[in-house]
């Protein structure tokens, strides 16, 4: 009407279907010209949902911002005693944005003290120097392993070029299992039926590609069989015919659940796709490679050449033995008991006669001798993984096990990264070393690294006690400071 203030010509209402990114995009195109927003509004929205629910509104929230660097999210949030339920969506926040939080008034305007309306700002984490579309390249496996002496490395591998259509059936997703009423590769005849239905997912894929890919694959079993033959030959050069399967940068550990005996050891190719298949580790390594690199383009992401994989002979290690080192700036600052959540009673007996020094002084002159000179000199930023083993008074062999970036995605274990990245390292030591020294220590949880106890305490067990709502308010403070 002729009473329409003029800015309310620029006001569009409509739905927003939460966790469906295509949907975002094409209102994104209608209303912004296809670019991420500057701003999203967020007033009450979490009430009661489930886990899903809040996971498909944090989705849409990173959808919406993008990649704008000056992008935020508000997002006002009132406590019901129901902040437990929605833990989850505050821990999965804090993996992709920074978070400030302050306690707002009242309605009425009135302070009573009690701090149940908070006011979330979400913005872009700063991707830390340390890590580049460079830096990540350089620890594929591809790149620094082959530089090494393999005395130095746990196990000699052999690495098998990749071909594109195989990236590409990767990245089209769709976990292949075993058939029905089998947990592993009992026999050959299970095996058959596994590589029957890779094929179909296969053929599946083709039919809904683009004109172009279906030219790419039109020979895709023979394309297939080409590449077994390169995986199972390359098996047969190792030690007993049997591997560790790694892509350039992940392995698929957590897809070892498929395997007959719940660990990486393949035999065959098709035990190898199948655990490629059903990794999320995978698939966050062909999809978004170089999340959280500062110089990140999208043709980054979605490159489909290049790739490798990597058959390392089979080791069953012990995990007591490992170590991830950090080091910065070409030196050694710390190392952390690869494994936080298990106290090894040998373990700490061992490294507590001279608080892990003699330990130290091994990795720190495995890495000045041996490793540093075999990598790229400007790798100077890095964290690897080391496996050592005891030699009595002779102190530690140590060989390396893989490189990591010096920052996100690599965990950091029992540091955090803000104190491997701080301008003045929190320790007086040149090195700092930890590991597990108590059967009862904290463990950290796998997702978020909030202490488990810390989060079984907010809710006393059974979440039935009177001040379980305040144990979860000041937690909801901790992780606001």
């Amino acid at each position: 009407g002729g009473d329409e203030e003029p800015w309310t010509k620029n006001i569009n209402a409509c739905s927003l279907r939460w966790g469906d990114d295509a949907h975002a995009r094409e209102l994104m195109l209608t209303y912004n010209d296809g670019k991420p927003v500057d701003v999203v509004l967020c007033s009450d929205l979490l009430y009661g949902h489930d886990a899903a629910t809040s996971g498909a509104l944090l989705e849409t929230i990173r959808t919406l911002l993008g990649d704008n660097p000056n992008g935020v999210c508000l997002m006002s949030y009132q406590f019901r005693d129901n902040l437990l339920g929605e833990l989850d969506f505050f821990e999965r926040v804090s993996d992709t944005f920074e978070s400030e939080a302050v306690s707002l008034p009242r309605h009425d305007g009135s302070d009573d003290g009690d701090d149940d309306l908070w006011l979330f700002t979400l913005t872009q984490k700063k991707p830390p120097a340390y890590v580049t579309v460079s830096s990540t390249r350089l620890c594929a496996f591809d790149q620094w392993a082959p530089r090494c002496d393999v005395s130095i490395l746990l196990a000699p591998f052999k690495i098998v070029p990749l071909p594109p259509w195989y990236i590409r059936s990767l990245r089209a997703g769709g976990t292949i299992v075993a058939p029905e009423g089998h947990t592993s590769f009992a026999s050959p005849h299970d095996i058959d039926d596994y590589a029957a239905a890779v094929d179909d997912n296969d053929k599946h894929y083709d039919e809904n590609d683009d004109e172009e890919e279906k030219d790419d694959n039109n020979d895709d079993d023979v394309e297939r069989e080409q590449l077994k033959h390169a995986v199972e030959s390359a098996m047969r050069e190792l030690d007993d015919s049997a591997c560790a399967p790694k892509l350039r940068w992940s392995a698929p550990k957590d897809a070892t659940f498929m395997s007959c005996d719940g660990t990486l050891r393949c035999t065959s190719f098709d035990e190898v796709d199948l655990l490629m298949r059903s990794s999320d580790s995978i698939a966050y390594d062909v999809n978004t490679p170089f999340e959280g690199c500062a110089d990140v383009t999208n043709a980054d992401h979605m490159d489909d050449e290049g790739w490798t994989l990597a058959l390392r002979s089979w080791r069953a290690v012990n995990p007591m033995l490992e170590f991830r080192c950090f080091v910065r700036k070409g030196k050694l600052i710390a190392a952390s008991q690869r494994d936080p959540s298990t106290h090894f009673d040998t373990l700490h007996e061992m490294l507590s006669r001279d608080n892990g020094s003699a330990l130290v002084e091994a990795l720190d002159t495995f890495w000045e001798r041996k490793l540093k000179p075999n990598l790229p000199k400007s790798l100077v930023h890095c964290a690897f993984d080391a496996y050592t083993t005891p030699k009595g008074d002779a102190g530690y062999a140590v060989r390396v096990m893989d490189v990591n970036v010096f920052g996100p995605p690599t965990l950091p274990l029992m540091f955090d990264w803000s104190e491997l990245h701080a301008d003045e390292l929190p320790w007086s030591s040149n090195t700092e070393i930890r590991w597990v020294r108590e059967a009862t220590h904290i463990r950290p949880g796998l997702k978020s690294a909030l202490p488990i106890d810390l989060i079984t305490s907010a809710s006393d067990g059974d979440g039935d006690s009177d001040d379980a709502g305040e144990r979860a308010k000041r937690l909801l403070e901790a992780m606001a400071s």
